[in-house]
Parts: C-alpha cells; sequence; structure tokens
C-alpha cells in the first residue's frame, strides 16, 4: 500500500474532491468481497500505478513511433484518423501534454526518443530534455 500511496500522493481522483488513493482502497475492498487471495488485493491496490506511472513511457513512445512512421506514409492526411476538432494542433498539445508530465524521466533514453519523435511531428517544444552523456 505504501508504493501505491507513494506513487499516486498529491494527485485527486478526476473530477472528484478526494485523494486518488482511495479509488485503490476501494478496488481491493471489492476484489476482497471476491477473494481472500493476498496476491489479488495486491493487484487491485496497484492496478493504476503501473498503467499511471513510469510504465506509461513505454505505452507513448509506442504510440507516437507508430505515429511517426506512419507520418512518412501519410503526411498531413495522418491526422484526419483522430476525432480532434483541431487536428494536429489536439494531437501536438496531447503529445506535448504526455511529454510533460513523464518530465521526471528526462534523463532516460525512452523519455529522449519520445521527445525526439514529438519535435519530428510537431516542430520545437519546451518540455525538459537531458543529454544521457
Amino acid at each position: 500500500m505504501l508504493f501505491t500511496t507513494e506513487a499516486h500522493q498529491g494527485t485527486d481522483r478526476r473530477g472528484k474532491a478526494y485523494p486518488y488513493i482511495i479509488h485503490p482502497m476501494e478496488a481491493v475492498s471489492i476484489v476482497a468481497s471476491l477473494t481472500n487471495d493476498p496476491e489479488m488485493f495486491a493487484a487491485a491496490m496497484l492496478h493504476d500505478t503501473v498503467e499511471d506511472t513510469v510504465v506509461a513511457i513505454g505505452d507513448k513512445l509506442s504510440n507516437i513511433r507508430a505515429l511517426a512512421a506512419d507520418y512518412k506514409v501519410l503526411g498531413d492526411q495522418l491526422w484526419n484518423r483522430f476525432h480532434a476538432p483541431n487536428g494536429k494542433t489536439d494531437i501536438a498539445w496531447y503529445f506535448r501534454s504526455l511529454a510533460e508530465a513523464l518530465s521526471e524521466l528526462s534523463g532516460t533514453a525512452p523519455y529522449q526518443e519520445f521527445v525526439s519523435l514529438l519535435c519530428q511531428l510537431f516542430g520545437p517544444t519546451t518540455v525538459p530534455t537531458f543529454s544521457l552523456t
């Protein structure tokens, strides 16, 4: 529980006025009504920790790699695939927001690649970048 609490420290449940940690605690309570397996309790407690913290870089880097590859083939037609009112502008905002949210990983190779692809697709950005050398 300590790991999960620290991972979500300072965040509130979206649209609610209570700490995010309440959600995984409720998930554990629900799982406990079905089983007494401590591994299931741990899985319930951690279910958003992995999704919402450092593993996110793997998912997001994979996504932006695919976009970059598709952009080489489709060019600006790529942005028509998304249901974004402002097209490329909205997609750029989304990926720049991700880079900012993941900036604690700025000293890592995956983050650096993410930012590099972000710049290739959408132009220069002001998110943190640090050399690995």
